[in-house]
């Protein structure tokens, strides 16, 4: 079990930082100030304390290595907490990072996501509050204290101020019963890279009971310490937070307000968060979403929407509210509509740092592109293609390798995918290019506007062969042709061949 304090507030001053709630308490995992001195007995600069990476006591010829851990982009750090009794009404949590070099006087950070999992993330456990998706942070201070590395183990080293450690908040509405939960979060600062130190007990590497995990773009694994130098055993991580809650009963009658939506107009199979505008506390307060394809209902509860937030994937524009109960009293968001239309997927690349698609010819499309972009949209280029036709194609590269790989989709029945059969339309060879071939235009499709995709990829490095998602270096660009009859011509001539005097005239015909 790791170093925690539960702390229930008597005093007026500190009850205000819980709105009022009666019998708030704080949960804090873990140490992160080591003090005003360092190590080497450097103070730090006034106000503020240094979180000093340690080593065991008594051994100075390894500490910890790891200042601080990746949790941006598609990375984040997760840790455990055990709710005890009856259960806690969690509203707030704080977390910290710092942006390296960073020298500014406010926060760099402007996002913070949050996930609670009930039971370990990476094995079999469930969601139930939050997404990484929706900005969830509600203020961003300095912390008063500079992340720094060891300074007299296993070498000295000097103290720096490059990693100001800055608090970073949310307001959350969640009521967990009894049991171990874990929290996952992910910062954003801005362009700036960004990362999360880990607690910090003053003279040990670590503790029992630390097990901090980190998603590494998609794959969990236990956060470990190598040492420095590197020396086996590696050591387990944790990460510092606070949690915030109170163990009083709800009371009254609930009162949620306005349902909120992360974005009421989406693409169809597109995540969609769904909060309340009112923070319904205490502990017994239960949810139930419902949905209706009507703002006066009938309305259908969502099996498994037990949350005080929904991520919903709508596949038809619908209507969503949810039922708040405290005891016997029952309180109903207004309704938000959620419209969906259909979209094309997402696709791209990385990095065109190497390679790129240069120019694509097509029918009447002619486009020199010299955008860095992974993803360009081209939509509003189009081209006729004629039913039953065979046309050309062309496909330049900028910077080509002999690993490039272009490949071409047309949605032939128009409904906003590629995946259907006779839809991947040009596969080229290997090589720098150009990539030249044919397309055969279906006499089967009906008239009118469709997608045409163009992907150029790396197939040895990051490859991606599909018409959606990302590979690693290449280009995708989209355009628009529009299928139109082929009518054919007849062309009858006079009936023998005749001479005719220069500033003469002669008359022919042409039967279309």
């Amino acid at each position: 079990m790791k170093k925690v304090f539960k702390t229930t507030a008597l005093a007026i001053g500190f009850l205000s930082l819980f709105s009022g709630l009666a019998n708030a308490q704080t949960y804090v995992n873990g140490n992160l100030s080591t003090g005003a001195t360092a190590e080497n007995g450097t103070a730090a600069p006034a106000g503020y304390t240094w979180s000093e990476v340690q080593h065991n006591a008594g051994n100075t010829t390894v500490a910890n290595n790891t200042i601080g851990s990746s949790a941006t982009g598609t990375n984040s750090v997760a840790d455990d907490f055990v709710v005890g009794g009856a259960g806690w009404a969690i509203n707030k949590l704080t977390v910290y990072g710092y942006s390296t070099n960073y020298a500014g006087a406010t926060s760099p950070f402007t996002a913070l996501n949050v996930r609670i999992w009930s039971g370990n993330p990476a094995s079999g456990g469930t969601i139930v509050y939050g997404n990484l998706t929706t900005n969830v942070m509600s203020a961003t201070s300095d912390a008063l204290m500079y992340r720094i590395s060891n300074t007299v183990a296993p070498a000295p080293l000097a103290t720096n101020t490059a990693r100001k450690i800055w608090k970073i908040e949310a307001n959350i509405n969640v009521t967990l019963p009894a049991g171990t939960y874990w929290v996952e979060y992910r910062m954003t600062a801005g362009a700036l890279g960004n990362f999360a130190p880990h607690s910090t007990p003053v003279g040990v590497r670590t503790l029992p009971g630390y097990n901090a995990m980190q998603n590494l773009n998609g794959t969990w694994a236990p956060l470990l310490d190598t040492g420095f130098p590197v020396t086996p055993p590696d050591v387990p991580c944790d990460m510092p937070f606070i949690l915030e809650y109170s163990t009083t009963p709800c009371s009254g009658t609930p009162a949620p307000g306005n349902t909120v939506a992360s974005t009421t107009a989406t693409c169809s199979n597109l995540p969609v968060n769904l909060s309340l505008q009112n923070l319904t506390t205490g502990i017994g307060v239960t949810y139930q979403w419902q949905s209706a394809p009507a703002a006066t209902g009938p309305w259908t509860p969502i099996a498994g929407a037990t949350n005080s937030g929904y991520t919903v994937t709508p596949s038809a524009t619908a209507f969503y509210r949810a039922v708040v109960t405290c005891g016997a009293a029952s309180g109903t968001s207004n309704p938000v509509q959620v419209a969906v239309t259909p979209c094309y997927c997402t696709a791209g690349a990385t990095s065109t740092t190497f390679e790129k698609i240069g120019r694509v010819q097509f029918g009447t499309i002619n486009n020199a592109s010299t955008s860095t972009a992974g993803y360009e949209d081209f939509t509003a280029i189009s081209s006729p293609a004629y039913i039953g036709a065979t046309m050309p194609i062309t496909v330049t590269l900028a910077g080509g390798f002999a690993a490039d790989q272009v490949k071409v989709w047309i949605d032939f029945n128009k409904d906003f995918d590629f995946d259907d059969a006779g839809e991947s339309v040009y596969t080229s060879a290997n090589g720098v290019g150009p990539h030249t071939g044919s397309i055969v235009i279906p006499g089967t499709v009906t008239a009118g506007p469709t997608r045409m995709r163009v992907r150029m990829h790396d197939t040895s490095l990051g490859a991606n062969a599909t018409p959606c998602g990302t590979s690693t270096y290449g280009q995708v660009e989209d355009y628009t042709v529009n299928f139109v009859p082929c009518v054919p011509a007849t062309v009858t001539t006079q009936a023998a061949n005749a001479t005719v005097a220069c500033g003469a005239n002669t008359t022919f015909s042409v039967v279309l």
